[in-house]
């Protein structure tokens, strides 16, 4: 059955579901240029052979919700969108135990119709600008993630919730938040820079918006602290300049929030600061 299965779902592209519910070991799986959203549901598992990875490209859309584990990882690319619709298990998740390689122009979602966190630490390599479209809350879990180009997260609706650390080996990097949903950051991160356009920004551990050598620009959009426990943060600047004389500027406070020794500069129009509750 060496690669029986990624036969099967370019063949069977007008099909929607595959009911899994044994073990297969394909040498790996690839869903390319789908014309219909295909779904792999049931008990089974994907285990490819030895170490094989699953991956989408040229468009269309896979959702899985088994708990698989193979290792070779998953790779998402070319507008291709992938839901991932269960936390699988302390041994795997839908989308393996290996990298989750996001591509640019990568989607990820959640249309399970609840919220799904990952339980095993799957690991990311974020290679250029993605989105999250999902319907629900997605938990990407704890494993580190590699920013291996700057990186625009264009939340669009909902939360997409990063766990663990993200990390651009000294090279540089950005992160830019944009989109209307929220972006949780919940480990401390080693980037150059740091940028909300527009959405929620959740900074829920002390290096979330990077170590002090890293500046946080906001241009819009609204901040807040959701960990449960105050957090002071790290980052070594500051810079507001960018909203609009008069504009304003918003923290919603459902924990304290501290920015730090870090400097700030604003426009010299000022800024309307909005605290909805707590202290920032």
């Amino acid at each position: 059955m060496a690669t029986s299965l990624s036969l099967m779902i370019r063949r069977q592209a007008r099909t929607s579901r595959l009911l899994l519910n044994t073990t297969v070991s394909p040498s790996d799986v690839s869903f390319n240029n789908l014309t219909n959203a295909f779904t792999i549901v049931g008990n089974g598992n994907i285990a490819t052979s030895p170490s094989g990875n699953l991956e989408l490209q040229g468009g269309g859309t896979a959702t899985l919700a088994t708990t698989n584990t193979y290792s070779g990882g998953t790779i998402v690319s070319a507008g291709s969108l992938l839901n991932i619709n269960s936390g699988g298990n302390a041994g795997g998740t839908p989308i393996g135990t290996g990298t989750l390689t996001l591509n640019a122009n990568a989607r990820l979602g959640n249309t399970r119709g609840a919220s799904v966190a990952l339980q095993y630490p799957v690991p990311g390599q974020w290679n250029g600008n993605f989105s999250y479209v999902g319907a629900n809350d997605l938990n990407l879990g704890s494993g580190a993630v590699t920013l291996a180009g700057s990186a625009t997260v264009n939340v669009v609706t909902n939360s997409l919730i990063i766990g663990g650390s993200i990390n651009d080996g000294d090279l540089s990097k950005q992160v830019t938040k944009i989109g209307n949903g929220t972006l949780t950051l919940g480990a401390d991160n080693s980037w150059s820079g740091l940028q909300l356009q527009a959405g929620q920004l959740n900074l829920n551990s002390a290096g979330a918006a990077g170590p002090g050598s890293a500046a946080v620009t906001i241009t819009g959009g609204s901040i807040d602290n959701t960990s449960g426990a105050d957090v002071t943060l790290t980052a070594g600047a500051y810079h507001l300049s960018g909203i609009p004389a008069g504009g304003a500027f918003t923290f919603f406070g459902t924990t304290n929030l501290n920015l730090g020794s870090g400097g700030i500069d604003a426009n010299g129009g000022g800024l309307i600061l909005n605290v909805v509750s707590k202290h920032l």
